[in-house]
C-alpha cells in the first residue's frame, strides 16, 4: 500500500504539557502524538513515500522531522521557506535532504485520481488542498487553510492575514467549481 502523509500538525513535543501551551495569539493542547497515530496503525515513519504539505506554517509543519524518507510535494511558492535560508520551524530543517517535486499546478499523486493535490493559493504563496477519492466514503476535500471555519466558507470571508485576498478569492471559486455535485454525479457523492 503506498502512503502519503498530509501535513504533519502541531509538535509532537506539545503532548508533553497536559494544560497546552499558550502562544501570544493560541492556548494549543494536542493530547495524542503523530508518533503514537502512526504506530497505532502499523505505519514506520521511513514507510511513508510522499509528504504532501498544505503550506509552511507552525501548526501544519511540527513533524516534519519525524518523515525522513519521503518525497516532499509542495507548490513552488512555499519552496523559499523551505530550502532557501534558515527556516523559522526547526521540524523543517530535516526536509532539506529529502527529495522534492516543486509544484507550479495540480498534481495527481499516484495517477488514479484517487489523491489529487489542488492549487489554492491566497492564504500563503503556495497553498494546496487536498482532494481523496476514498474507497469506503467516496470523495473528500480537506480545504486546510484555504477556509479556516465554515462561516468563512458560507460568507466568503478572507481573514487579514491572508496573503492576497484576490489569490484567496479565485482559488475559492476553482475549489467550489471543482467540489460541484456534478462532477461526482456518476459516483451519487454530493459536498456539503
Amino acid at each position: 500500500m503506498r502512503k502519503v502523509i498530509w501535513d504533519t500538525g502541531l509538535p509532537d513535543a506539545l503532548a508533553g504539557f497536559p494544560d497546552g501551551n499558550d502562544s501570544e495569539a493560541f492556548l494549543m493542547k494536542m493530547p495524542v502524538t503523530l508518533s503514537s497515530q502512526l504506530a497505532e496503525i502499523g505505519v514506520k515513519p521511513e514507510e511513508v513515500e510522499y509528504l504532501a504539505l498544505s503550506h509552511l506554517h507552525g501548526d501544519h509543519t511540527g513533524n516534519d522531522n519525524l518523515i525522513k524518507k519521503a518525497t516532499v510535494l509542495l507548490q513552488k511558492e512555499e519552496y523559499p521557506g523551505l530550502f532557501e535560508g534558515e527556516t523559522v520551524n526547526p521540524a523543517l530543517d530535516s526536509l532539506k535532504d529529502n527529495q522534492s517535486v516543486k509544484l507550479d499546478e495540480d498534481h495527481n499523486v499516484f495517477g488514479d485520481g484517487s489523491v489529487i493535490i489542488k492549487r489554492a493559493p491566497g492564504h500563503t504563496p503556495g497553498l494546496q488542498v487536498l482532494f481523496l477519492d476514498l474507497e469506503e466514503t467516496g470523495p473528500v476535500l480537506l480545504s486546510v487553510d484555504l477556509y479556516h471555519f465554515t462561516k468563512n466558507r458560507e460568507a466568503r470571508g478572507v481573514p487579514a492575514f491572508n496573503t492576497d485576498k484576490e489569490q484567496t478569492f479565485a482559488s475559492m471559486d476553482a475549489i467550489e467549481a471543482f467540489i460541484n455535485p456534478t462532477t461526482f454525479k456518476r459516483q451519487g457523492v454530493i459536498f456539503k
